[in-house]
């Protein structure tokens, strides 16, 4: 099992106590918010779900959702996660979210390459997929500068304060995963 992963000062690992209130903080941020379908909740609730969630994949077959603080020099300033695992059709989706003071850095790509590189090294999950608010293109090319393809477009999929959203639907195959943790076309 890998406790975490390192890419220059960017890492990610299990979520602990003193994560909750940078990764809560996140979660409230306008950026954050009108991009994901969030569930209004206490910070006391969010910490339990946040602090229970798995984050050693070696149960991947038995954990509804693993999380991970995602830290930048040793700072927390946002999460990933995967979720939503078929553990008979071998797929799984990701999640992330970096806090808005940090947008612009490559924090959230190196967050995700190692998401990915962590999910395709300790299980046999054959795709990842990402589901992105159609308005996002900062996360789209995200996504797809680690090599996921736009595989569709799902119509007022989500509620978003209330509001019908379109989400893209990404999806990244484990064969088109580079062992470096870089995708080459």
């Amino acid at each position: 099992m890998i406790k975490s992963l390192v890419t220059s000062q960017v890492e990610i690992v299990k979520p602990e106590p003193e994560h909750v209130d940078a990764v809560y903080v996140m979660r409230q941020q306008l950026a954050h918010m009108r991009h994901n379908p969030l569930r209004a909740m206490s910070k006391s609730d969010f910490s339990v779900g946040y602090l229970e969630s798995g984050s050693d994949l070696a149960d991947w077959e038995s954990c509804p959702i693993f999380r991970w603080t995602v830290l930048w020099n040793g700072e927390p300033v946002g999460s990933v996660s995967l979720k939503d695992i078929s553990t008979m059709m071998l797929t799984g989706e990701i999640g992330y979210g970096i806090d808005e003071r940090f947008h612009g850095k490559g924090i959230a790509t190196e967050a995700v390459r190692l998401l990915v590189a962590k999910v395709f090294q300790e299980t046999p999950l054959r795709k990842i997929t990402a589901l992105i608010h159609d308005q996002n293109t900062s996360s789209c090319r995200l996504v797809e500068k680690l090599g996921f393809i736009r595989e569709g477009l799902l119509r007022e999929q989500f509620l978003i304060q209330g509001e019908p959203v379109n989400e893209l639907f990404y999806g990244l195959l484990r064969s088109e995963w580079k062992v470096d943790g870089k995708f080459e076309s």
